[in-house]
């Protein structure tokens, strides 16, 4: 199941709305990752913000406002699609670096199975 993710800009104008298939976020609603795909111009100013500091929503039950953590660097990984639709994954370095802080990351995998509930999963590193 998809899920709809908004960046509002109201003072400049800007209300844009492309697809998530998943994404991470912590108890600080830090985002570590963001799958999204849609239209080319909305998904880039989805993740454009996202990167820039600024906060998005996602439109799941109950909606989600995720931004990025301190310090966090983003890395975007795109793919273009048929009829100019894009496909970007935003992830941050610290997604993949482990941390003393030891918290869960909160897990969204959009799929009938998991009954639209939110994964708790520990960052295990080796």
């Amino acid at each position: 199941m998809l899920e709809r993710v908004r960046y509002t800009d109201y003072y400049r104008g800007i209300d844009v709305e492309a697809l998530t298939d998943g994404y991470a976020y912590d108890e600080y609603s830090s985002l570590y990752l963001l799958s999204v795909g849609g239209h080319d111009g909305k998904v880039k100013a989805i993740t454009s913000a996202l990167v820039s500091g600024r906060r998005i929503e996602i439109l799941s039950e109950d909606v989600i406002n995720v931004g990025t953590g301190f310090g966090q660097k983003y890395r975007i990984l795109s793919t273009k699609l048929p009829d100019a639709l894009l496909h970007q994954i935003v992830t941050a370095e610290g997604f993949f670096k482990p941390s003393d802080r030891g918290g869960p990351l909160l897990a969204r995998q959009n799929r009938p199975e998991m009954h639209g509930y939110p994964l708790e999963i520990e960052m295990a590193y080796t």
